[in-house]
């Protein structure tokens, strides 16, 4: 036969289980994120080491004359894993790198703004935190 004061230790150590039990999945989850976090980091880190961007050049068109009038720089991230570049823009802002992604972004465009016509006009979308 238990005790009320068996009982009540009994309670107070379900609760302390319980409690033991939240706190470890909020630290698993915590380190779950946390190594998803470095792998990002490290992914990002590795197409700016290894310069695995390329610029890919959109025709812009006078809607009135059909004439090219400029071109929109696109940025294409060849590396894995293979996602589309906003995705790759995201985790870099998440883990701190996004003007450095955004920057490499924009030297490799301007590095090839030379091989296109000299009459018309280069637009790229940039970051007001970047600029």
């Amino acid at each position: 036969m238990t005790s009320d004061r068996d009982d009540l230790v009994y309670q107070q150590a379900v609760r302390y289980a319980a409690e033991l039990r939240e706190l470890y999945e909020q630290n698993r989850i915590g380190a779950e994120e946390l190594r998803a976090r470095r792998g990002k980091a490290e992914r990002v880190n590795g197409v700016l080491e290894r310069q695995s961007m390329r610029a890919v050049f959109q025709p812009i068109r006078n809607l009135a004359t059909g004439e090219l009038a400029g071109y929109e720089a696109l940025t294409r991230v060849e590396a894995e894993p293979r996602q589309p570049p906003n995705r790759w823009f995201e985790d870099a802002a998440e883990v701190g790198l996004g003007i450095e992604l955004e920057l490499a972004a924009v030297r490799g465009a301007i590095a090839e703004f030379e091989r296109l016509p000299k009459d018309v006009f280069l637009s790229m979308n940039i970051s007001p935190r970047s600029i």
